[in-house]
Parts: structure tokens; sequence; C-alpha cells
């Protein structure tokens, strides 16, 4: 959650999901790298009786929840930047007592809005299953096939016409992306 935005990301058999489309795999593995990577700059109470609202954390500007199945394993409150420090933001984990401050450029990408993490290719390929693909067919008003023999390809219909075996792995990879 992320002010009033709320989306959830699902990790299903190896993918992300969100609940309207495909999430962006690369994308979430770089985001919960980054996350995970965030060091504290400066603590700034242990006090478990500590007012929240100063910094932010009473009603948090940003949720950032981990879970399994139904269990949450972790959330991430964050707040408001102090006064004289606008490059840090208040944050604490849910159920601990500790407030401290932390990088905002690091969260600045989960503030964006759930679009922001779908994947929008039309075709998901993985790069292990492009070396796989042996055969290209194309249905429309000018129909053809296209095969692999080793690292080149051929058009069986047509042997003796040119095909740019670099282009159609060029176009594979874009497919894999």
């Amino acid at each position: 959650r992320s002010g009033n935005k709320l989306f959830t990301l699902v990790h299903t058999n190896g993918s992300w999901r969100l609940p309207q489309a495909r999430a962006n795999n690369t994308k979430i593995a770089e985001l919960l790298r980054k996350t995970v990577d965030i060091q504290v700059a400066k603590f700034e109470t242990d006090d478990p009786q500590a007012d929240l609202e100063p910094f932010g954390l009473q009603t948090p500007e940003m949720e950032l929840s981990f879970a399994f199945d139904t269990n949450v394993l972790v959330s991430l409150l964050v707040g408001r930047s102090p006064t004289n420090d606008p490059a840090v933001v208040f944050a604490k984990l849910q159920n601990q007592s500790s407030i401290y401050r932390i990088d905002k450029a690091a969260l600045v990408d989960w503030r964006a809005a759930a679009t922001n993490f779908i994947d929008r290719h039309l075709v998901n390929l993985s790069t292990n299953e492009i070396p796989q693909i042996t055969q290209i067919d194309v249905r429309g008003d000018d129909s053809f096939s296209l095969q692999r023999q080793g690292q080149s390809w051929t058009m069986p219909a047509a042997p003796d016409f040119p095909v740019d075996s670099d282009l159609v792995q060029d176009v594979l990879k874009l497919l894999g992306n």
C-alpha cells in the first residue's frame, strides 16, 4: 500500500502475478533485491511507547508487506521525511519498536501504480526456451515456415531464399524479454 494505492503481487510457479495481469518478473526481482539491501541510515528510538505520529507512522504513507500464503512474515511501515533531511524517511517494522531512517530513493519504485509492474510482453518465453525453438510457422496472407538447422534458419518451401538468421534470433530474444 502506498497512500491510497493498494496492490498485491503473488508468486506462483516461479512467476509473479498481479490479480489482473502477469507481472514483470525481472522488475519485481530487482525491486526485491533493492529492498533487501536497504540499510538503516540512523536509529531514532527503541522506545515501545514512542508516539508514532511525529514520524508519520501512525498512518504510514506506505506499507510494504511480505507474506507466505496467508502468513505475513514482515511489514515495513514507511512514514514521512524529517524536515531537515528530505532524502530519508522514517520507517519501522510493524511488530517491532525500533524507528529508524532509511534512504527514501530505495523505495521510490514501490510507490508506483500497479500498472507499472505489469509484464507488457505479448509472448513470454524464458531464455531457456528460446534455444529449444526449432520451427516458426507464420499463417496469414503470406504464410511461411522457418526451420532451425544448427545455428542457421532456413525456409523449407524455398531453400534458396536467404534467411537472416541473426534477425530471427533477435526477434526470438525480443520475445524472451
